[in-house]
């Protein structure tokens, strides 16, 4: 199992993708298959969806509550497994492709 701590997602976050893609993903795939997120609207895995959908670009945060209705956590305030979930959701959506068409 890997285990993710705090500083080491954050300095994954912070490299230019194309550096940190292949070990990212290697992380969350191990990560992915033995956690099932919380996919309430707002929670993490929701609006790292809901970024990817929206073309939007990749912020890990989430609402306490509702999305725009409840206090916003970002990502200085995420637990590790918080943003995992969240780069779960958006590499989620954007292995489906799923995109909103703006036509």
């Amino acid at each position: 199992m890997a285990i993710l701590d705090r500083t080491v997602v954050l300095f994954l976050y912070n490299l230019p993708l194309h550096e940190n893609c292949g070990i990212m993903h290697s992380m969350m795939i191990e990560k992915e298959n033995e956690v099932s997120y919380d996919q309430r609207h707002g929670g993490p895995y929701d609006r790292g969806q809901c970024d990817s959908y929206y073309r939007r670009s990749f912020s890990p945060h989430y609402f306490k509550g509702g999305t725009s209705t409840s206090e916003m956590v970002s990502l200085g305030e995420m637990t590790a497994e918080q943003i995992v979930a969240y780069t779960a959701g958006y590499n989620d959506n954007e292995r489906s492709g799923f995109y909103k068409d703006w036509l």
